[in-house]
């Protein structure tokens, strides 16, 4: 996952479009951050901005409630995270279905990001090439937004 994070427009065209070590000169050239995912907890957050937030509607669509303000995604997860199962005597446990959720959204919102960047890299005649290919990707994006936050809720939710 991170080999692909470091050259995603490589790894979404190939190399015959933009060679991996060519866009990894460009990002190092035009100092465009690039996600690295080391850990479980740097899913949750992208930019201070809690991406459970982003589908907690859906929670309480669901039914789940809400305690003490928080949405009931967060607070299942915490829990989830904080608790060992006594019955089933397993160790204490992230949620796979909001996990893969947060790993869509942090992965999608991380990739419109470095793209909406790339895409003001100039003069370069590579770039140049495939520029239309990367309108057509990022339109593409923006009108997918709402159906890929969709897509993570129902992740996320799709145990309860």
């Amino acid at each position: 996952m991170n080999r692909c994070l470091a050259a995603p427009v490589y790894s979404l065209l190939g190399e015959e479009k933009l060679p991996e070590h060519v866009e990894q000169k460009l990002i190092q050239d035009e100092e465009i951050f690039r996600l690295k995912i080391d850990y479980p907890k740097m899913l949750e957050f992208d930019k201070g901005t809690e991406l459970l937030e982003r589908i907690a509607d859906f929670g309480m669509l669901s039914g789940l409630g809400n305690v003490s303000g928080k949405s009931p995604l967060r607070t299942y997860y915490d829990y989830a995270f904080s608790h060992e199962p006594i019955a089933q005597k397993r160790p204490r446990f992230r949620d796979h279905g909001i996990v893969s959720a947060l790993l869509l959204l942090r992965l999608w919102f991380d990739f419109r990001k470095y793209l909406d960047r790339f895409m003001t890299v100039k003069d370069n005649g590579l770039l140049n090439r495939i520029s239309q290919e990367l309108k057509v990707i990022h339109n593409q994006m923006t009108e997918c937004e709402k159906s890929v936050v969709a897509t993570a809720s129902a992740i996320a939710l799709h145990n309860t």
